[in-house]
């Protein structure tokens, strides 16, 4: 089992069977719509998913690691190295963010305008896009493996401590489309595996400390997060908005539901405590750039006090977890980075 289904096994694992019951169904007076039962369903998958990924967030990485099924000795990543990327078939190049205008243009309008990004530099020549391209034949053990030409491209700006996710296609996706298993991708697939070891490598380069403070999806198309920013602005009749959109606490439902989603960066910041501090997704804003979804994760450290009571984190999580049934086969592709 792979790093990502064990911990989207445990992901969906928490979804409680109170998603079927009375006490789950949302009272007509208390939102401007009545979900229906499927539509309930979904956000409440979305939410435990979230919940479970909040709280490994926030335990430490001996807890975070005993909350995954099965558990396991550390929370941590096994690609740790910027050589896994060629290790496993990636091509790397880096260009400036002007090749990538249009990303340009949504930073300098949004991420800009924050006062915590005062030390931004505002010139395309700071935000290098780092683009790896799985384009080499590559043998593991006795194992040989073909290319897949999947690709993921992340524009960075450390000053600011900005990632944004530009462009990417995994290799599940492209050997979906193909109709060929996902047993034939590489170990290194997963887009928060990849992400990070672009950070790393341009934080190594740069011989910088910078921390990660925000994470920009760019034109969300994944259907299941699609679906539930949709069932969120139907709860609360809202829409999507231009900058500066609609912001959730991360602990809020609704701010637990986008937590859930696939183009959530939770896992990057379980997987990667060593390398990017003890991080946690703090607040999520959600807007549109012309007809483009974008969502922003707002990253900050997470409080000593907040360690100190990961015990009591993970009392209530085997707790829940116990109050689960197991779902039918196929959370894998819950962990496909669609855009």
């Amino acid at each position: 089992m792979s790093d990502a289904q064990s911990l989207y096994g445990i992901l969906n694992h928490s979804l409680v069977s109170e998603s079927a019951s009375d006490s789950n169904e949302m009272k007509a007076d208390s939102i401007p719509w009545q979900l229906s039962r499927y539509q309930q369903l979904q956000f409440d998958r979305a939410v435990a998913k979230g919940r479970a990924a909040h709280k490994m967030m926030h335990a430490s990485d001996s807890e975070a690691a005993a909350m995954f099924a099965p558990p396991r000795v550390t929370s941590e990543s096994t690609f740790q190295s910027v050589d896994d990327l060629k290790d496993w078939g990636y091509l790397g190049d880096k260009f400036p963010a002007a090749a990538q205008s249009h990303v340009w243009d949504v930073l300098a309008k949004t991420i800009g305008t924050l006062e915590t990004a005062s030390s931004m530099h505002y010139e395309p020549q700071h935000y290098p896009a780092l683009y790896h391209e799985q384009v080499f034949p590559y043998n593991k053990g006795t194992e040989h493996y073909e290319p897949t030409f999947a690709y993921f491209c992340q524009v960075i700006n450390l000053a600011a401590g900005v990632l944004t996710a530009a462009d990417n296609l995994s290799p599940i996706e492209v050997l979906a489309r193909s109709g060929i298993s996902a047993a034939h991708a590489p170990e290194l697939k997963y887009w928060s595996d990849v992400a990070y070891l672009q950070w790393l490598m341009e934080v190594t380069r740069a011989n910088s400390s910078a921390k990660l403070n925000y994470i920009l999806r760019y034109d969300v198309t994944n259907r299941q997060t699609d679906e539930v920013v949709d069932l969120i602005h139907f709860r609360n009749d809202t829409e999507t908005v231009v900058w500066p959109g609609q912001v959730y606490a991360a602990h809020s439902e609704d701010g637990l539901a986008l937590l859930g989603t696939p183009n959530s960066p939770a896992y990057l910041l379980i997987q990667h405590k060593k390398g990017l501090g003890h991080r946690a997704v703090d607040k999520i804003t959600v807007f549109k750039h012309e007809t483009k979804l974008m969502m922003l994760f707002h990253i900050t450290e997470v409080p000593q006090e907040t360690r100190e009571q990961t015990n009591e984190v993970k009392e209530d999580y085997e707790a829940e977890s116990q109050q689960t049934h197991e779902v039918k086969e196929g959370c894998e592709e819950d962990t496909q980075i669609l855009d």
